[in-house]
C-alpha cells in the first residue's frame, strides 16, 4: 500500500489517511459520538431490526478500519471505500435523534437532538462548500476540454501509458465521444 500512495513519508500525520478519520470526517464529529452512543444505546433494546442494522454497520466497519485501513485521498477513496459505512452510520443517527423527541423529558433531549442537527449540518457545510465551488477538478477538467477543442469527430486519440493513460480515456470516451485507444506502449501499434 505505501509503494502505491507513499503514506510512510508522512510519519504521524498519516493517520489522516485512515478509514477512522475518513469515518469521523463524514459523519462528523458530533455525529460520531453520537453514533458511538447510539449503538450502546440501541443494543439494550429488544428491537431486532436494530440489531441487524448495527451487526451491519460493524462487520462493515471492521473490514473497512482493520482489513482496509486506509483512505488515501479523502474525496475520492471515500466514495468507494466508505459507500457501506457513512450511510448506514447517518442511519442510526437519524433514528436516534429521532427517538430523542419522544423521549419522556422532551425540553431537554428536543434541544440537544435539534443542537445536534444543527452541529452535523454545520460541519457538512465544509465538505459541501468546496465541493460547490467546483475547484477541485478545475486543472484536470480545463485540460480535458483543451484536448477536445484539438480532435475532430472522425479523429481516433492514440493514447500512450498505464493507468493515467486509462484516466484519461474514460472522460474523452464517454463524455466527450472521443474514440480512444490506450496502448501500454507504441511498439504495440504495429
Amino acid at each position: 500500500m505505501d509503494k502505491k500512495f507513499n503514506l510512510a513519508r508522512l510519519g504521524i500525520l498519516s493517520i489522516f489517511a485512515t478509514n477512522f478519520i475518513g469515518i469521523i470526517y463524514f459523519l462528523t464529529p458530533i455525529g460520531f459520538i453520537i453514533l458511538l452512543i447510539a449503538t450502546t444505546s440501541f443494543r439494550k433494546t429488544n428491537n431486532i431490526a436494530f440489531l441487524f442494522l448495527l451487526i451491519f454497520l460493524e462487520i462493515v466497519w471492521f473490514m473497512r478500519i482493520i482489513i482496509d485501513p486506509s483512505l488515501p485521498y479523502q474525496y475520492y477513496f471515500s466514495r468507494y471505500l466508505l459507500g457501506e459505512v457513512i450511510p448506514y452510520g447517518l442511519l442510526i443517527i437519524a433514528i436516534y435523534l429521532g427517538s430523542m423527541y419522544q423521549n419522556q423529558n422532551k425540553k431537554l433531549y428536543i434541544h440537544l437532538a435539534t443542537g445536534s442537527i444543527l452541529l452535523i449540518i454545520t460541519f457538512s457545510l465544509y465538505f459541501s462548500y468546496f465541493q460547490l465551488l467546483g475547484k477541485e477538478a478545475d486543472g484536470p477538467s480545463d485540460a480535458i476540454h483543451h484536448i477536445t477543442q484539438l480532435v475532430n469527430p472522425n479523429d481516433i486519440v492514440l493514447l500512450n501509458g498505464g493507468h493515467l493513460m486509462r484516466t484519461l480515456a474514460t472522460p474523452l470516451n464517454y463524455y466527450y465521444h472521443i474514440n480512444t485507444i490506450t496502448f501500454i506502449d507504441f511498439s504495440q501499434a504495429n
